[in-house]
């Protein structure tokens, strides 16, 4: 009975962590590219839950948001006139 009991237990364990593997989610403000063993296999940029195989696929997210960035202080240069420019 208790060999029984910690066998169930240890199978539900297994089924729980490969369950957990192979969902992930994709947010609206990302795109995922699926990689089964370091190729390329899908890209998904529909946002919301999705399955892959665990321990062969991996996802890898990207920000699809456009990302800038400011400099405080412009650049200064100088001009083919040996001047300088910038602010």
């Amino acid at each position: 009975m208790n060999r029984t009991l910690i066998s169930v237990a240890v199978g539900a364990l297994v089924v729980l962590i490969f369950g957990l593997g192979s969902i992930y989610t994709v947010d609206q403000r990302q795109s995922a590219i699926v990689f089964q063993l370091g190729e390329v296999v899908n890209t998904v940029e529909e946002p919301g839950l999705h399955f892959k195989l665990p321990l062969v696929q991996n996802v890898r997210f990207f920000d699809r948001r456009i990302l800038t960035l400011d400099a405080p202080e412009p650049e200064r240069f100088i001009t083919s006139e040996k001047k300088r420019a910038g602010r």
